[in-house]
């Protein structure tokens, strides 16, 4: 009766027999067959070398066919195998296990049993149904490993056609965008106060939705361009201070202080570690209290994840049922009218850290400040 836990694919896995003629060897095809299993009776090592590649789930050798100079195409097809495979390979031994080709033989880059003859029946069938089964097993790491590799691939190229569709679909929409932005300015500045306060109000609500329409697509556009990192070792004090320096307007504008720990260098993407560090520092002085100046600070500690970063501020803070909710794209927590923006920078900062292998969280509550920190691993 065969066995279909010996099966792939639909096909029973072979095993390549050589041993001399005599009456083990004419014994063993019957056993095998008996029991579900292929044997494929080969005369010479170079015929065994030859099916090898045939869909072989075992090598059953005698000794002595170890011991020929022809051995090396054996050990050559052996020392070749890709990473998922360790062909079993069941040695019978006639003059015993310590014998020198037993020792040899655990040298071959394979999973290796060693028989001793005369050898009973059903101790042969456990070992070739063992040898067997851990091949299937082989093959099935080998399945997970093509099939990871093709979502790995499918995933590469829906995330480039995504970045295409994203960066094409925001730069057209920019144009006439822009057009009706540009017509609606005009009209609210040659009518203005010449048709009644109804007019007035409806244009200033599309000149305003214009504008946040065109702040969106811009946030679009910059996310679609968060590609896969190019590494390098990254100073982030430069980062730091670089990050200061295009913030300047807004932090002479609310009397801000923003200060830094030393910070390491780390093994990242200089840009896109510039436009994190930027939209942390911006959020933590946009979300400040009415009144008190801001201030953030940067700081890093390494422990056994890598470095762990934290910005920290003294604003608004938020709920604890927020803090999830805010690395969500168009999530915002406040109106437009309390504190400007499009609910795309916290998620694209998520995207950074992720593409580089860390995570990033919050600590926060309501006006007690909020901490957000993330991590770099050692590479």
């Amino acid at each position: 009766m065969q066995d279909e836990e010996l099966t792939y694919r639909g096909q029973h896995l072979r095993v390549l027999v050589l041993v001399p003629d005599s009456k083990d060897s004419r014994s063993i095809p019957p056993v095998l067959k008996r029991v579900g299993v292929d044997a494929v009776m080969c005369s010479t090592l170079e015929q065994v070398c030859s099916e090898i590649d045939k869909g072989t789930g075992a090598l059953l050798l005698d000794e002595k066919a170890l011991s020929r100079p022809t051995n090396h195409c054996l050990t050559s097809i052996l020392d070749n195998q890709p990473s998922w495979s360790e062909l079993p390979i069941i040695i019978l031994l006639r003059h015993g296990p310590e014998s020198g080709v037993a020792r040899s033989s655990l040298l071959l880059p394979a999973d290796v049993t060693l028989v001793e003859l005369p050898v009973r029946v059903n101790t042969l069938v456990a070992v070739v149904r063992s040898a067997l089964r851990s091949r299937l097993r082989q093959y099935m790491v080998r399945d997970q490993m093509q099939e990871r590799e093709r979502l790995v691939a499918d995933l590469e190229r829906s995330n480039r056609e995504l970045q295409q569709f994203a960066h094409v679909a925001s730069h057209d929409l920019q144009e006439p965008l822009r057009m009706v932005s540009s017509y609606l300015q005009l009209l609210e500045k040659k009518y203005r106060g010449r048709l009644d306060e109804t007019a007035d109000t409806y244009i200033h609500y599309a000149v305003d939705g214009a504008r946040r329409m065109q702040a969106l697509i811009e946030g679009l556009l910059n996310y679609s361009r968060i590609a896969r990192p190019q590494f390098t070792w990254v100073d982030l004090n430069r980062i730091f201070a670089d990050a200061t320096a295009n913030l300047a307007t807004a932090i002479v504008a609310s009397d801000a202080v923003v200060k830094s720990q030393p910070l390491p260098t780390a093994w990242g993407d200089a840009t896109q570690m510039l436009q994190l560090f930027q939209n942390l520092i911006s959020n933590g002085i946009k979300y400040r209290k009415p009144g008190v100046p801001p201030r953030v600070e940067v700081s890093a500690i390494q422990n056994q994840e890598g470095w762990v970063f934290s910005v920290r501020d003294n604003g608004i803070g938020m709920k604890k049922e927020d803090h999830e909710k805010i690395f969500q794209m168009f999530q915002r927590l406040h109106t437009k009218e309390e504190y400007p923006g499009t609910g795309i920078g916290l998620a694209s900062c998520k995207k950074i850290v992720e593409q580089h292998q860390g995570r990033i969280w919050v600590e926060s509550s309501p006006g007690e400040g909020t901490t957000i920190s993330f991590t770099i691993p050692n590479i």
